[in-house]
């Protein structure tokens, strides 16, 4: 088929390819003159997400592209639900019922007496009260809950204007650009409907999304009491039993005193070593110069009776010694002295009879010698009864560290178990601090804002009456222009012979 057969065809057809499309957009034209009108208000809420986070504690909340979105997507969500949907659609419920009488700048004069149908005189009567929004909306709340098949709920169910799904289908929530803003439209063809609509949705999120808020803030509150609570008395458990251990044991520095009886039992050691050494030499030299006494009986008697009188004395000093710790005994220990005296001239004059007038085998008087063998004698004794001391004390010493080292880990225990519970404490109350400075910040400023309130549009929204004479007109002309074609391209498969030739 050549250009010119189309143009002749397009000629041939001319009138109904173009007056079919005028008297189609004419009819469209004429079909949507009485189109309803739509307005419609928008709100900018400034939601802070993203911004000043960790302000409270000085930390900084990491906040990348996808926390922000879901952050925002629960925040479209919230003003979206059915809860902030209802309590808003209520309030508007409740609004136009307190109105003493019709006003277009609320609702228009049809949707008005369209509202007064649905409630039976007697219970709009019940229900509204004039120039009083909250108590009607009391009034309205209360007779929902108490009756199913109110007309309340039909109206929430179905009604053009109140209905939850309808207005949530009328609603749009969008983020503007990648700012911490959010926008909310909303549209009606009833210009004081879309307006109190759109507030009373933004009252309800703004209160709503608060709330939340402030009871989140609250149960971590009462949590963090309730912890704060059980760890203090962990705590001051913890303590108690520390306290009374120590008590028990007698310890008032475990690292100080275990090191004491350690250098105690060491210094111990070492002067018992010594004492040893020196009771060796005095018995040695003791046993040398009794080698030099001649072996007969009566010499061995003296001599024994000299023993027996040196371990009196000792014995007696002893006493003494013990008795001078004792108060008010100044007159047995002079008594127990005069009897040492005693004892001491004894032996003096067995030693005397002893060795009078006689002369060791080395050439010394057997005098010196005695005098020598007396002393060596008394501080043999003495260095015996030093050393029985010193085996005592070293036995008490060695009880003491016995008693002593196992107490070293049942008080670490005890000691780790009151830092555990004490930094449980502490972590727990800075985390209650936290939790009352987020209060305080909720408290003093929220964290949601309009920047933009709700605006009452005057103006009904640009018609789309022209773009449906349009859209009719050139849809109608491609349908007769393609039938057109059609119709000459069957006749020429069927017939060749009837089209034209060029």
């Amino acid at each position: 088929m050549t250009i010119k057969q189309i143009i002749r065809l397009l000629w041939k057809n001319k009138y109904w390819i173009f007056l079919t499309p005028i008297f189609v957009a004419v009819g469209v034209f004429l079909l949507t003159q009485n189109l309803p009108r739509q307005y419609e208000s928008s709100t900018l809420v400034f939601t802070n997400p993203t911004s000043d986070r960790g302000a409270s504690d000085g930390g900084v909340t990491r906040m990348d592209f996808y926390t922000s979105n879901n952050l925002f997507d629960n925040l479209t969500l919230i003003v979206k639900s059915r809860k902030t949907i209802t309590e808003a659609s209520l309030k508007l419920l409740a609004k136009h019922m307190a109105l003493p009488e019709q006003n277009d700048e609320v609702l228009c004069y049809d949707a008005y007496i369209d509202l007064k149908t649905h409630f039976p005189p007697p219970l709009w009567g019940q229900l509204a009260v004039t120039n009083d929004e909250e108590k009607t909306l009391e009034n309205i709340v209360k007779n929902l809950g108490e009756d199913e098949n109110s007309p309340i709920e039909y109206l929430l169910r179905e009604h053009e204007y109140y209905s939850v799904n309808n207005i949530i289908n009328k609603l749009s929530v969008s983020r503007k650009f990648s700012s911490d803003m959010m926008e909310i439209k909303y549209s009606s063809d009833d210009a004081g409907i879309c307006y109190y609509t759109l507030k009373m949705i933004a009252e309800s999120f703004m209160n709503g999304y608060s709330k939340m808020k402030e009871l989140e803030n609250t149960n971590t509150i009462a949590y963090f009491q309730n912890q704060l609570t059980i760890a203090q008395t962990k705590l001051r458990d913890a303590e108690e039993i520390l306290k009374g251990f120590m008590s028990d044991n007698r310890i008032l520095n475990y690292y100080e005193q275990g090191k004491y009886l350690d250098i105690a039992k060491l210094e111990h050691d070492q002067d018992e070593e010594r004492s040893r050494r020196l009771l060796s030499g005095t018995s040695f030299n003791l046993e040398q110069i009794e080698q030099m006494f001649e072996n007969f009986d009566q010499r061995q008697v003296i001599i024994e009776n000299i023993s027996t009188l040196q371990q009196q004395i000792v014995s007696r000093n002893l006493k003494i010694q013990g008795l001078s710790v004792l108060n008010n005994q100044t007159t047995q220990i002079e008594n127990i002295k005069k009897e040492v005296a005693s004892l001491e001239k004894d032996i003096k004059e067995l030693s005397d009879k002893l060795f009078k007038n006689s002369n060791s085998i080395q050439g010394v008087q057997r005098e010196t010698i005695l005098e020598q063998w007396l002393t060596l004698k008394i501080s043999y004794e003495d260095q015996k009864q030093a050393l029985d001391v010193m085996k005592t004390r070293k036995a008490y010493l060695l009880e003491k560290i016995d008693e002593f080292a196992p107490l070293g880990a049942e008080l670490k225990k005890l000691e780790r178990e009151v830092t555990v519970n004490e930094e449980q404490y502490l972590s727990i109350l800075h985390g209650l601090n936290m939790a009352y400075l987020q209060k305080y910040d909720l408290e003093m400023a929220a964290s949601q804002k309009l920047i933009d309130k709700p605006f009452y549009p005057k103006t009904p929204m640009a018609s789309k009456r022209m773009m449906l004479v349009i859209g009719g007109m050139l849809g109608t002309g491609g349908l007769v222009l393609t039938g057109v074609l059609l119709s000459f391209f069957l006749i020429q498969q069927s017939n060749p012979a009837s089209v034209p030739p060029n």
